[in-house]
């Protein structure tokens, strides 16, 4: 069977510097609550969500915030190729945004498939998740088992929260004999060590430690 990398997409694959600085200049407590407190409070993200959603798909279709392609991204993606891997982004912005901005960067090509969080509340039924949440994570392994996306051998992201929640779905999965979502990586530019091992993850400082 294909094998694949997953990548979140903001913060792991292009900047999230200029989201979050048109966040803090014009919806500073919002940004607040569902970021920086959410992040804490799972209930509190949850309720912030959809606005949260809302206000990014307008901020990114009207080009109000500046985007850059992730220091080592081009040369992962371009590495994960000649390896054999699939490349796939996973996000909650929709897929039709994430099209765009990998179109305006030239990285078009270096994406094989986007899955979105709104493609698993709708296959799935599941209502009012976040991408910290273990359901989510479960969804997504069945999502590329239904699809015949492959097997997931990595999944990288700069959100802790995140990572954390897929390392708690490895384990059920493994408590099952079941692939889930292979090795984590949780991606922090700002690490002081290229490489540190973490209970069921690693962080990394680059992406071509991904491996």
């Amino acid at each position: 069977m294909k094998k694949l990398k997953l990548y979140d997409w903001n913060g792991t694959l292009v900047t999230l510097d200029g989201l979050r600085a048109y966040f803090e200049e014009h919806h500073a407590q919002l940004w607040h609550e569902y970021k920086i407190l959410g992040d804490r409070d799972p209930e509190l993200k949850k309720k912030h969500l959809p606005r949260m959603m809302e206000l990014v798909e307008y901020a990114t279709q009207n080009d109000l915030y500046p985007v850059n392609v992730m220091p080592r991204a081009v040369e992962r993606l371009q590495a994960d190729q000649t390896e054999g891997f699939r490349r796939v982004v996973f996000t909650s912005i929709s897929r039709e945004l994430l099209r765009k901005q990998s179109r305006e960067l030239g990285i078009a090509n270096l994406v094989d498939e986007v899955i979105t969080l709104e493609d698993m509340k709708q296959e799935f039924g599941l209502e009012g998740v976040t991408k910290e949440s273990p359901e989510t994570y479960q969804a997504l392994v069945q999502f590329l088992q239904q699809h015949n996306l492959g097997i997931c051998e990595t999944y990288t992201d700069d959100g802790k929260p995140r990572i954390i929640t897929a390392v708690e779905v490895n384990r059920m999965f493994a408590e099952r004999s079941l692939p889930g979502l292979g090795r984590l990586y949780l991606l922090d530019p700002k690490a002081k060590e290229s490489l540190m091992e973490q209970p069921g993850y690693k962080v990394i400082n680059n992406l071509q430690l991904v491996r």
